[in-house]
């Protein structure tokens, strides 16, 4: 199973819409850094979540790529929190997040906003442009996963953070691998793929169990 963000490229056009891509992102990024402090509810979060996934897209339609979320199965039409692990975590990644607002929203009919958590030894040079989410650099407390309705996805670079973050939050939770293929004719080929799930009645009923279960996904990235 597999959904697609994009069944074509503006590559072409990218060098002439250059000086208007380059003015348009420093207006985005100006505004990301003005407004980087204080919404308000969760209503006010998604729709900053989803102006932001609007501007991603624009960039990702001018790139020579083509992105897949496979194994979606694994997902449900509850609150679902994502995990990734990356040894670099980088800008395409985000996209990730994006894949599945689509997929819930066709779906189940539903807008997902994800909330933002990178969990790496230093901060991406990227990270600036997510200031207008203002993004989890650290692992959540259980008050905030008790009181933020929005799911959370988190990008880590460390697996022993990724398993805290799993265990700490006892919520389900789905793991995707990050895949990505490169040809000179369709030019990069993204692929998140779900590789397992930890369910919240699993943690709950034999955390011991459960953690083993977490070992054997985590040693699938």
């Amino acid at each position: 199973m597999e959904s697609t963000t994009q069944s074509r490229t503006l590559f072409p056009f990218s060098l002439l819409l250059s000086p208007f891509i380059a003015l348009f992102f420093l207006g985005f990024t100006l505004s990301s850094w003005k407004h980087r402090f204080g919404y308000k509810g969760n209503k006010d979060y998604s729709s900053r979540y989803l102006f932001f996934k609007k501007v991603y897209w624009t960039f990702t339609q001018l790139t020579f790529k083509k992105e897949v979320l496979e194994s979606y199965n694994l997902l449900n039409r509850k609150d679902t929190f994502i995990c990734i692990y990356c040894k670099r975590i980088n800008w395409t990644l985000l996209s990730l997040a994006f894949l599945l607002t689509n997929y819930y929203q066709k779906a189940y009919q539903k807008t997902r906003a994800f909330k933002f958590c990178v969990l790496s030894e230093s901060k991406p040079k990227w990270w600036f442009l997510l200031s207008l989410l203002d993004p989890l650099s650290q692992l959540p407390n259980s008050k905030f996963l008790k009181e933020f309705d929005c799911p959370v996805i988190c990008f880590s670079s460390s697996i022993n953070k990724l398993k805290r973050f799993a265990l700490k939050s006892y919520k389900t939770m789905v793991f995707f691998r990050f895949e990505q293929f490169f040809s000179w004719k369709t030019g990069f080929l993204n692929t998140f793929r779900a590789i397992g799930k930890i369910d919240y009645n699993e943690l709950l009923k034999n955390a011991s169990k459960a953690e083993l279960k977490l070992v054997e996904i985590l040693k699938s990235f």
